[in-house]
């Protein structure tokens, strides 16, 4: 599933027998379930075309038809969520561990006018596009998870 709110990811992250933190949200899971029992594969990706196709289980299908196995997050400093640079969807609804993210061609005309095509993919391009903006990933089994940054630094 794709994780539509900052609350929403809270509560889904969350480890079982989470309490309620001091910021109202759920406490999210910490150190001990990053990338726990071997859940890795995520990597920052080099940007050389949209949209970006990311997998944390190498394609494979869901064990269960209709059943996701992870959570997704998008993570981008902006003002309104609707101003987001960024969409991320399922690449393929039969496989929650792969999502895409292409450009809200809107949002990325305001942020960078004037700029299109292979000018969407230089470094000062990439850096104002991906600024602050994280993807994190929740295998349900365990709630093991793991993040990235979308553009090294």
């Amino acid at each position: 599933m794709i994780v539509p709110s900052y609350a929403a990811m809270r509560g889904t992250f969350a480890a079982a027998g989470a309490v309620v933190a001091a910021d109202g949200y759920l406490t999210f899971p910490g150190t001990a379930k990053l990338r726990a029992a071997g859940f890795t594969g995520l990597v920052t990706p080099t940007i050389t075309s949209y949209p970006i196709t990311l997998t944390c289980n190498a394609g494979a299908d869901d064990a269960t038809p209709g059943v996701h196995e992870y959570d997704w997050w998008l993570s981008a400093k902006v003002e309104a969520l609707a101003s987001q640079p960024v969409v991320m969807t399922h690449a393929n609804p039969a496989k929650s561990g792969t999502v895409s993210i292409a450009l809200n061609s809107g949002n990325v005309a305001l942020l960078l006018p004037g700029v299109s095509g292979a000018g969407l993919l230089t470094a000062s391009a990439l850096g104002l596009i991906f600024r602050n903006v994280h993807l994190y990933v929740s295998r349900r089994s365990d709630r093991a998870y793991q993040w990235i940054r979308m553009v090294a630094p």
